[in-house]
């Protein structure tokens, strides 16, 4: 049973949005390299990174945090989402490839919002402000916006309300093993009327 069919301990009740986290791979494929660009522009924004997980960007994020007094930390992940995820206010994932992000559907799982690239399958199950505020450009200008607009209280509730009811409606286990369920059998009859 994926970690995600079950809610994790919501984490809200965030009085701001300070702590941008990411979990997975340190690497160009996640878009660490484009969030370690805009570090200085959103350090300036008050806003800082916490990045969760190892790769070859580690040590370029070390330097980062460094020259940005500590605007930018990495930990390893420890294989507890619900830990990671009540250290950080939203998950940002730029990745350039994915097919559904388990990390996305555990962070809207616990409550976090999270702000993406539209990427994989990601858009053909959660609509923007369905738990995901989809970046359309990938810019410091744009990830600070749509992180200025998650403070309100509303707006940030809303959205992780629909990705939590989105996320129990679409992604059950029971809904993914009929859908599977139905794609055998109509691959099989496929395969069959040949």
């Amino acid at each position: 049973v994926p970690p995600f069919s079950r809610l994790l301990p919501d984490v809200g009740g965030r009085e701001t949005i300070r702590t941008i986290g990411f979990v997975g791979e340190l690497n160009e494929n996640k878009g660490v390299d484009r969030l370690l660009d805009m570090a200085p522009a959103l350090a300036r924004g008050g806003y800082r990174l916490l990045l969760f997980g190892r790769g070859s960007l580690r040590s370029r994020a070390e330097q980062v945090g460094a020259a940005l007094a500590g605007a930018v930390r990495v930990d390893e992940f420890s294989g507890d989402p619900a830990a990671a995820y009540r250290r950080m206010d939203v998950l940002v994932l730029l990745s350039v490839c994915e097919g559904l992000p388990l990390v996305v559907l555990e962070a809207i799982s616990a409550g976090l919002p999270v702000l993406a690239t539209r990427t994989g399958s990601l858009p053909d199950h959660f609509g923007d402000g369905e738990g995901v505020r989809y970046l359309d450009q990938v810019s410091a200008e744009q990830l600070l916006e749509r992180l200025a607009s998650l403070r309100d209280d509303k707006v940030r509730e809303g959205i992780v309300e629909r990705g939590r009811a989105r996320l129990h409606t679409e992604l059950e286990p029971a809904v993914l093993t009929d859908r599977l369920i139905r794609l055998y059998a109509g691959s099989i009859g496929a395969a069959h009327d040949r």
